[in-house]
């Protein structure tokens, strides 16, 4: 009888195929069994996460102690979340606005265009009426100015109120605050003797009055409006759900949060870049994460 490691070759030499690619198939077999061999004894995924989680001050192992802490965290966040209607809330006013979106979109946009024609008319008069006035005003103030220095009594102290509302003037413009920047020209003018309000009206003769938005355009922006802080007041609970969920599980704000997020995919989604000791630790507790966790 043939020794058996003859007898093997042999048979490998019959084969159909060569006996290299035999053989490398054999090794590549037992190389993979190995290597999964090691892998689940490291507590590793194979099927579905051959590269076990890497761990750092962020991504924490998710131990039965930290699912714990993690669970006490997620109850002090729905506690914040849920508050006076909380988050529930918010979303409900916020779907009932969108529906009612389409309609607003259609009423707004069948007057918008004639508004906005009749507002560039009324904008266009305006500034062309005020260029006139200032033009005037300009010719009031070097006709003031010649009348101060034929007559210094009183001069040097309107020349320091001028120079404070310049200095006022450029540092409205500096942050463009239009409110600032009419009152300190407003003053500067009045320094002169001219009376920059007597010009409304004068733009209101000329002119008429500026055209009112119509209600459809009204109600669009409100209910805009309306989202825009809804949303603003939906993050204010969100971060201070995650600071609250950070406090009572004892983690950082980034670890509680990247700690729920690696829970939820692991009761609701893939189950990838887990060892096998989180997943027992999480699945042991998966009932209640996943009251905290739906997808």
């Amino acid at each position: 009888m043939l020794p058996r490691p003859i007898a093997l070759v042999l048979l490998l030499a019959l084969a159909a195929a060569p006996a290299n690619a035999q053989l490398g198939g054999l090794a590549k077999k037992m190389k993979d069994k190995a290597v999964q061999a090691a892998a689940e004894k490291a507590g590793v995924d194979t099927k579905n996460a051959p590269t076990p989680p890497t761990y750092d001050d962020v991504i924490l192992e998710l131990t039965a102690p930290r699912v714990e802490a993690l669970l006490k965290g997620l109850g002090a966040s729905q506690a914040v979340l849920t508050a006076d209607g909380g988050i529930p809330a918010i979303l409900k006013e916020r779907e009932a606005i969108e529906a009612q979106m389409p309609a607003l979109n259609d009423r707004a946009s069948a007057v918008s265009s004639g508004y906005y024609n009749a507002r560039n008319r009324w904008s266009s008069c305006e500034n062309d009426t005020r260029d006139a006035l200032g033009k005037t005003h300009e010719d009031e103030v070097r006709k003031a100015t010649a009348a101060m220095i034929a007559n210094p009594t009183g001069a040097a102290e309107r020349m320091r109120n001028a120079t404070a509302y310049q200095q006022e003037l450029a540092n409205a413009v500096a942050s463009g605050d239009s409110v600032a920047l009419k009152k300190a020209t407003a003053n500067y003018y009045k320094i002169w003797g001219i009376d920059l309000a007597k010009d409304d009206a004068v733009v209101k003769a000329k002119c008429g009055a500026p055209p009112a938005m119509p209600q459809a355009m009204a109600e669009l922006d409100r209910a805009n409006a309306r989202k825009d802080s809804l949303d603003v007041k939906a993050r204010a609970i969100e971060n201070r759900a995650v600071l609250e969920g950070s406090k009572a599980s004892g983690l950082t704000e980034q670890q509680f949060a990247m700690a729920r997020e690696r829970a939820q995919m692991a009761v609701t989604g893939t189950r990838t870049r887990f060892s096998k000791g989180e997943l027992a630790a999480i699945d042991a507790r998966k009932a209640e994460l996943l009251a905290y966790l739906k997808p």
